[in-house]
């Protein structure tokens, strides 16, 4: 049956963005804010507004009472929050905008693709399944976790996947293309943690405080000039003692500030994140928690293809850090290898599941309708094989 049909459709729904596209692209044609517009809003207005929080990026808050008090009864709603869905109704309305909008498509016609959490649980990986093929009637299903597909996006299906986002951080060890979720530690901090930080950081600076979206400039602050040093503390010494890493950044409101030894603490942040308060084990100490989790047998082979993804992971000089971090961790004959795929990471979920979706394996793989209707949402733990 799936033979027949036009090619799927991939989606890698994220606490912050939304990755929309077909099978056998090599990046996403849709990248939008995952928030819906909730209110009585015209339709005209409505999708200038979306297109306003597109082009520029804007980082959302749900709890924010700016938004929740608005006096036209508008609100923005987040459907997914630290990486798993958590407001059904609002999922769906992303999804139908997504479909009907964003990609003019009718889900009736494409099998789809769909991202998970590498911790999704059972129950709401079945939810999900009722919402696609009840409310969709999609001919075809397939559901996968983002640790998995992120290998994958560049060819393996061994390794450990260092994945950090917006919304989670997520250590984990793959072996023979499944997620391993016992070694998975508990991890407290993501992107949104370091932003808000670099927001602290400038609060400070005069500049900042009159006509400018601190958030905005906080991201943008992250994203273009900030870097992880490969020492720390000599870096941070020799900032203190001369400007060698003063860089001008341009704000909104037209004036500019200087910003020197700050560049560097929004990637230190990953390996000390106790500068914003969380007590958890830096991004290295997590690889070598998960290393230490998964089988002894299989230690040293997943030690040769540590693969980053995410937007997070993106800072200039983290893969060299990590890799010289692991290498005091780790045994050296393990030859424990950080692999850097920069035109990748960001997106590397989505062109994982982009490449598995347009496989001829998939054709034996979907779940379809008629699968679907002979044994439930309970299929999907059978045919979109479950972490171990």
């Amino acid at each position: 049956m799936m033979r027949d049909l036009s090619r799927a459709v991939v989606l890698d729904p994220g606490s912050d963005t939304l990755k929309a596209g077909f099978a056998g692209e090599d990046f996403p044609s849709v990248v939008c804010p995952s928030l819906v517009c909730k209110g009585a809003l015209p339709p005209d207005v409505s999708d200038a507004l979306f297109s306003v929080l597109d082009a520029e990026d804007v980082d959302f808050d749900s709890s924010s009472s700016e938004h929740s008090n608005s006096p036209c009864d508008i609100h923005l709603e987040v459907p997914i929050e630290h990486g798993l869905i958590a407001d059904w109704e609002a999922m769906v309305d992303m999804l139908e905008l997504t479909f009907k909008d964003r990609l003019a498509v009718d889900p009736k016609d494409h099998p789809i693709l769909i991202t998970e959490s590498p911790v999704n649980p059972a129950y709401l990986r079945e939810k999900l399944t009722e919402i696609m093929f009840e409310t969709f009637g999609t001919p075809g299903l397939y559901v996968k976790d983002t640790s998995v597909l992120s290998l994958f996006s560049v060819g393996l299906d061994n390794g450990i996947v260092v994945e950090s986002g917006h919304a989670s951080t997520y250590t984990s060890v793959v072996h023979d293309g499944v997620v391993l979720r016992n070694t998975i530690p508990k991890t407290f901090y993501s992107g949104n943690d370091v932003t808000k930080y670099v927001m602290r950081m400038l609060s400070k600076k005069s500049e900042c405080k009159d006509g400018n979206d601190i958030i905005a400039v906080a991201k943008a602050v992250k994203e273009s000039i900030c870097f992880v040093s490969e020492d720390f503390s000599a870096d941070l010494k020799l900032a203190q003692s001369m400007d060698i890493y003063e860089r001008l950044f341009d704000l909104p409101n037209g004036k500019q500030i200087s910003l020197n030894l700050e560049r560097m603490f929004a990637g230190e942040c990953l390996f000390r994140p106790e500068i914003f308060g969380c007590n958890c084990p830096g991004l290295h100490r997590q690889v070598g928690r998960t290393l230490n989790l998964a089988n002894p047998d299989i230690r040293r082979s997943v030690c040769q293809n540590v693969v980053l993804s995410g937007g997070n992971t993106l800072f200039p000089g983290l893969s060299v850090r990590l890799q010289m971090e692991l290498n005091r961790l780790i045994p050296c004959s393990y030859g424990v290898k950080v692999l850097e795929y920069p035109d990748k990471q960001h997106y590397a979920a989505w062109i994982g599941g982009s490449k598995m979706a347009s496989s001829d394996d998939m054709l034996t793989r979907w779940i379809s309708k008629e699968d679907y209707e002979c044994h439930g949402a309970a299929i999907v733990n059978k045919k979109c094989t479950l972490s171990n």
